[in-house]
């Protein structure tokens, strides 16, 4: 059995995508910028590397970070409207790892404000031993420094661990640091990600307990 279970948080312990998408239109429109193109081509994507490019392309005056951090305060006053849905599955497959004595983390490219925010809306924040988040490191996935930090906090190593992950940019993190990944894939975003470095791919998280 994997002695530790390392998640992403948007599009795989939640269903996130659509108030991302919400967020970020409503800073392209402040901007001045909007169009559905541009908005549609962060998925997948860290929101501090969609906005340097959108920062450079368009000679905006703020950096990339002041622009990050805008977008999430929008985001976090989203969420509080209108909540946040669980990922099917996620609690049972919390449960089932909590009752095995797996240690479970979070890796996610998205700051820790938003993380946690995200984790207490859910109630499932309890569940997790560390929470490594984008704004810890220097290098943001595909790069592997996410994971590696991750297991080095929870003191675990590669080939006791297992990753979650729903997007290109995350499997290739995971894969990077040596860890099996497996892919989640629950919604329409999926079809624009590569799972082939996956292990295998579930649309319910309580399948992941086959591979732990």
């Amino acid at each position: 059995m994997k002695k530790l279970v390392v998640f992403d948080v948007d599009g795989t312990l939640v269903d996130s995508e659509p108030l991302h998408k919400i967020s970020r239109d409503i800073m392209l429109n402040r901007l001045g910028i909007y169009s559905e193109q541009l908005s549609d081509s962060a998925i997948g994507v860290g929101k501090r590397d969609f906005w340097e490019r959108v920062q450079k392309e368009y000679g905006l005056s703020l950096d990339c970070n002041a622009l990050t951090v805008e977008e999430f305060d929008i985001l976090i006053s989203v969420i509080r409207e209108r909540g946040v849905k669980l990922s099917t599955g996620v609690k049972e497959l919390l449960e089932f790892l909590k009752t095995s004595g797996v240690k479970m983390a979070v890796a996610s490219s998205s700051d820790g404000t938003y993380v946690d925010e995200i984790l207490k809306a859910t109630g499932i924040k309890d569940y997790f031993n560390v929470v490594c988040t984008g704004d810890l490191v220097k290098h943001t996935k595909p790069d592997p420094e996410i994971y590696l930090k991750t297991m080095d906090f929870s003191n675990e190593v590669a080939k006791d661990t297992l990753a979650v992950e729903d997007s290109t940019l995350g499997i290739l993190a995971a894969v990077n640091a040596k860890i099996t990944c497996i892919g989640f894939n629950a919604n329409d975003m999926g079809a624009q990600q590569d799972f082939s470095p996956c292990e295998q791919v579930v649309s319910d998280m309580r399948d992941i307990v086959k591979f732990v």
